[in-house]
């Protein structure tokens, strides 16, 4: 299943469901150069993982790629579109 998060401060483009109900929210963006557009997405996920209880969540971009661990400990994984889409990231497996 496939969800969209949304409150009045954050939001987060996707939340995968396993057919188990284990939740991987994912963030979508064209770039992360500007500190502004950084916090918010990366805000918009840690806020879905947490109401999702997911210990993990995907950034994807056209070329960023980087692991980010929050203070309580989730792990972000930005990747770049070409590689997500060219070798079949294993999505539940971060």
């Amino acid at each position: 299943d496939i969800f969209y998060y949304k409150d009045a401060n954050h939001e987060c483009d996707f939340v995968l469901y396993t057919e188990g109900g284990k939740a991987l929210p994912i963030q979508v963006c064209w770039q992360m150069d500007t500190e502004d557009t950084r916090q918010r997405e990366i805000k918009g996920l840690l806020k879905a993982c947490r109401i999702t209880n997911s210990a993990a969540g995907i950034i994807i971009t056209p070329e960023t790629e980087e692991k980010i661990t929050s203070p309580d400990g989730i792990k972000i994984v930005v990747v770049a579109a070409w590689k997500w889409f060219a070798q079949g990231f294993d999505l539940f497996g971060l």
